[in-house]
């Protein structure tokens, strides 16, 4: 990140946090008239329609092998320029601990194929599967299931590991009261030099958390939308307990083309997946409670609103609509208010009114401030 950028986010971030300031911006909104379109559902769909749900129900195809202790999920597609680092960077990691690598070529065009092929003849810990392109969900479900290790722990292949972070992490699961670890993360840039540190940990991303395979046996991502990282969100973090440690060995490539920058009409994949979650919590007795409300008042505020933020008005005002309309559809939610601070406030509010400027007016200053 230039200078230059993180001058203008500092400058933003602490006009945004000056006491009146959100009060000016939030005044004119806090009346506005509602907005609510009939078949808001109906018009998003034809902006960009819901992806099918899922069928068959997740299954791994092998026992747990006892001599196997990590399976280490790597999707790959198109990254023949930092696979062989990010492979290399887990086969010196110092360990005691068992391992194999299970390396997804998800229908790469590029020389990726070739680089896990060279990789995978010096040592038997690669395992490679070369599918057709199914996305990164489809990708890492695949690691899923195939692995044969008691433990689960996804990288993406951009990415890299420093020598002793298996090493930790194990030690923290294993002696720490908890369910699943996850890892602080260190921020490099495309040639791999360190930019900064995050720590507490701000994304609700699969990779750098390490967990036992039972967590997954019911559990797979869906496919065929943007974000699936959210599953962690919703289908984890409420029913797991997670122990957050201080390690930031897991070293985080920002790459500016990366899926995740990307903003198009396919972006409305971040409300069709809340949709998609609420509905395997509630398959899966997930509880409807305090923890779970939170979530979905974040994701149908904060999230939405910053992923969204280059739509026409038209089209984010009918996916507002239909933000609302969920959350009015959900009889656990009828009576809970969120437990969430400032400007969160203002988005429940929002959303239980059909108050779209006050939507838009709480969610920009939220991500001005998380810059």
């Amino acid at each position: 990140m230039s200078n230059a950028k993180q001058i203008l986010k500092n400058i933003l971030r602490t006009a945004s946090g000056l006491p009146g300031v959100y009060q000016l911006y939030r005044l004119p909104s806090l009346h506005a008239a509602p907005v609510h379109i009939n078949d808001a559902r109906r018009r998003l769909e034809a902006i960009s329609p819901r992806p099918p749900q899922r069928t068959n129900a997740p299954s791994f195809k092998y026992e747990a092998d006892p001599n196997i202790e990590i399976s280490i999920i790597l999707p790959c597609y198109n990254v023949e320029d930092y696979v062989g680092d990010c492979i290399r960077s887990i086969l010196v990691q110092k360990t005691s601990h068992t391992f194999e690598i299970i390396a997804v070529n998800d229908g790469s065009t590029d020389g990726t194929l070739s680089v896990l092929r060279s990789l995978a003849k010096d040592d038997s810990r690669i395992v490679i599967i070369d599918q057709h392109n199914k996305g990164l969900a489809g990708a890492r479900n695949t690691g899923v299931d195939n692995m044969r290790g008691q433990y689960l722990l996804f990288v993406d292949s951009d990415d890299a590991l420093a020598p002793e972070y298996l090493e930790h992490m194990m030690h923290a699961l294993r002696n720490g009261d908890c369910d699943y670890v996850s890892s602080s993360y260190t921020y490099v840039d495309e040639d791999g030099k360190p930019m900064f540190r995050e720590y507490p940990r701000t994304l609700d991303t699969a990779w750098g958390r390490l967990f036992p395979r039972t967590i997954w046996q019911r559990l797979r991502f869906p496919e065929g939308y943007l974000f699936e990282d959210t599953l962690q969100a919703f289908c984890i973090t409420p029913r797991y307990r997670e122990l957050a440690i201080k390690d930031f060995g897991y070293l985080y490539r920002y790459r500016s083309s990366s899926i995740s920058h990307a903003l198009n009409v396919k972006s409305i994949d971040t409300y069709w997946i809340v949709e998609e979650l609420l509905h395997d919590c509630r398959k899966d007795s997930v509880p409807f409670d305090q923890r779970l409300y939170d979530t979905t008042i974040h994701h149908l505020g904060q999230l939405m609103y910053w992923r969204t933020r280059n739509f026409p008005p038209e089209q984010q005002q009918i996916l507002f609509s239909v933000c609302c309309d969920l959350l009015g559809s959900i009889p656990e939610f009828s009576r809970m208010r969120t437990t969430l601070t400032g400007c969160e406030k203002d988005v429940e509010r929002s959303l239980r009114t059909g108050n779209y400027r006050l939507w838009k007016a709480s969610c920009l200053f939220l991500n001005l401030q998380t810059l």
